[in-house]
């Protein structure tokens, strides 16, 4: 399908879940093709569930019921810089809400703990916190 789609050579590309029921090798090799064609001046439009590839997109809207909840690049939708982080010190665990690890870690950390789970956000953390409206 998606080679009947290139032939006349679009400039807007319209792709509902490109890679859905495709293997990871094939899977890898339409994204390949999809930067190239980027490359080359197509507009792609993808509509996937799948976070991973949203984040391989240069700009994403999340829609929930129609709406545009959020639109921007993925970094700037979900930039890693919210965690969740669970410490252990003489077998009880403790856990922090960290809304900026990079200056919000190094104290919680500045007493060794036995053992430490750090939980980035993902963007498909931030798409169920908007559609729940926890955002």
């Amino acid at each position: 399908s998606l080679a009947c789609t290139l032939v006349h050579r679009p400039e807007l590309l319209l792709l509902d879940e490109p890679t859905s029921g495709v293997d990871p090798e094939l899977r890898a090799a339409f994204w390949e093709r999809f930067r190239e064609l980027a490359g080359d001046g197509v507009t792609i439009l993808v509509s996937t569930h799948q976070m991973d590839e949203a984040f391989a997109c240069d700009r994403i809207a999340i829609l929930n019921k129609g709406s545009v909840m959020a639109a921007d690049t993925p970094r700037a939708l979900a930039p890693g810089a919210r965690a969740l982080v669970t410490l252990w010190r003489d077998g009880i665990a403790s856990t922090h809400r960290v809304e900026d690890y990079r200056t919000e870690l190094p104290p919680l950390l500045a007493t060794p703990a036995d053992r430490d789970e750090i939980d980035h956000e993902t963007l498909e953390d931030v798409v169920l916190g908007l559609i729940r409206g926890e955002a």
